[in-house]
C-alpha cells in the first residue's frame, strides 16, 4: 500500500496517511475538512528487508541521476576520442 503526504487547505495541518489507489482521500485528522491537497512525497527505498527513507524528493533524484549519467557520459566520449 502507498504511502501518501496531504496537508489541509483549511488549517495547514501536514499528515501522512498509507491507503490503496483506489481509496477516497482521507479528511484531515485535526479539523476534520474534506478540503485537502497531497503533497510531494520523499522517495522510499526497500533494500534487504530495511526501509532507507532518502532525504530527497524524486524530482531532485532524477535531476541527481541525469547530471551523474551527463558525466559519465563526457567521460566516455573523451576517453574514445583519447583513443583516435
Amino acid at each position: 500500500m502507498p504511502k501518501y503526504h496531504y496537508q489541509c487547505e483549511d488549517c495547514e495541518h501536514s499528515y501522512e496517511a498509507w491507503h490503496s489507489l483506489m481509496a477516497e482521500m482521507p479528511h484531515c485528522p485535526k479539523c476534520k475538512s474534506g478540503m485537502i491537497k497531497k503533497v510531494p512525497a520523499f522517495f522510499v527505498v526497500k533494500k534487504a528487508n530495511v526501509e532507507y527513507v532518502e532525504e530527497k524528493k524524486v524530482g531532485e533524484l532524477t535531476k541527481e541521476t541525469i547530471e551523474k549519467n551527463k558525466k559519465s557520459l563526457k567521460q566516455l566520449k573523451d576517453e574514445s576520442r583519447k583513443d583516435l
